[in-house]
């Protein structure tokens, strides 16, 4: 096998390809990571050479693209026609790790939550798309108490339902909006049909990679994930690499663009956070310095298909500005390519 980290800069859209929308690019990579949502816009963007924030957003307010937590306990972006049947899968896995935190520390009721989705989802009717503190009142003036944490966890369990998902942004605030509306009804696929699908879709956008990488990126057990492979083998290669088994689609063996590219790739790209193992792009003595100790995951500098440093966005003078800072002092030629990366995000950002 050839470099396995060069090797995902073809799968990851980092080399040169015939995608043309923020739709195209999303449904390739099955999912994108979210909870930072101007980063998540950014890892669309980065895959998209020219595209502009506005335009992904723009791809989010048409519903094109969603955002809504659909696989782990946490925010991912996702095509809207991959929505509802990837919900279906990676739904039951989530459920009762939400419900255990409700008990727990939120202090909602299943009696309670029901109320309040009833109440939420009335007041979404006629292609209202609310915000969670427009939504949280609602519920409250209609009598059932609820705090703004609890209308968050409500949200959650209505977004795994297939209920809700994201809606227009409202003067830079975030709403949501009745899933039906972006995702009409479809037949669900049989388990087996699903987990084949959601592997083609990682495998294809993030191979090589491992079984447990799998398993960590889609939340699915190991097992899962291991039926899954065996499920599409003949649509997969395989080769070991130190003892352990990789996979990849065939068309991620052979990347098209320069392997030397440098890139300002956001907080939580799929290039580092989609795998379980990272050693082949972060080298563990910077670890801390891209993963905090809590889970929190820093831009980061991409060259030569290795992680070298990190970055920060900030503004100046009504400028979007970039605060580069390698691992080692970087040489002549790393400055000039971070500084054509930096200009990229630039022209990308509002």
């Amino acid at each position: 096998m050839n470099d396995i980290a060069t090797l995902r800069l073809c799968s990851h859209l980092l080399t040169p390809h015939s995608l043309k929308t923020p739709r195209e690019v999303v449904a390739w990579m099955g999912a994108v990571q979210a909870q930072d949502y101007g980063m998540a816009k950014w890892a669309v963007g980065v895959r998209l050479p020219g595209v502009t924030d506005m335009q992904v957003e723009n791809a989010l307010n048409r519903g094109e693209i969603i955002r809504t937590h659909i696989m782990r306990p946490t925010w991912h972006i996702v095509a809207v026609e991959d929505a509802q049947w990837l919900m279906q899968l990676t739904a039951p896995r989530i459920k009762p790790v939400l419900e255990s935190y409700d008990k727990r520390n939120a202090g909602l009721s299943a009696a309670t939550l029901l109320k309040a989705t009833d109440i939420m989802l009335r007041a979404l009717q006629d292609g209202n798309h609310l915000t969670r503190i427009a939504l949280c009142r609602a519920v409250n003036e209609a009598g059932v108490a609820l705090d703004s944490r609890q209308a968050a966890h409500a949200l959650f369990h209505a977004e795994l339902d297939g209920l809700v998902c994201s809606g227009a942004v409202a003067n830079g605030k975030q709403t949501y909006r009745l899933f039906r509306e972006v995702a009409p009804s479809s037949p669900p696929l049989g388990r087996d049909e699903a987990l084949a699908k959601l592997a083609v879709k990682y495998f294809r956008s993030h191979g090589p990679a491992s079984a447990y990488d799998f398993a960590w990126w889609s939340g699915l057990t190991v097992g899962e994930a291991k039926r899954a492979i065996a499920i599409i083998k003949q649509d997969v290669a395989f080769e070991e690499f130190r003892e352990q088994q990789y996979a990849y689609r065939c068309a991620a063996s052979a990347p098209t663009g320069k392997s030397n590219a440098t890139f300002l790739l956001p907080a939580f790209d799929e290039f580092l956070v989609a795998y379980r193992d990272r050693t082949d792009v972060l080298d563990t003595a910077h670890h801390s310095k891209i993963i905090s100790s809590n889970g929190i995951f820093k831009p980061l500098i991409l060259h030569n298909a290795k992680v070298v440093g990190a970055w920060k966005k900030f503004s100046s003078k009504g400028n979007v500005e970039v605060k580069a800072a390698c691992f080692s002092p970087p040489d002549s030629a790393l400055q000039k390519a971070i500084s054509k990366a930096t200009a990229t995000f630039k022209n990308f950002a509002p």
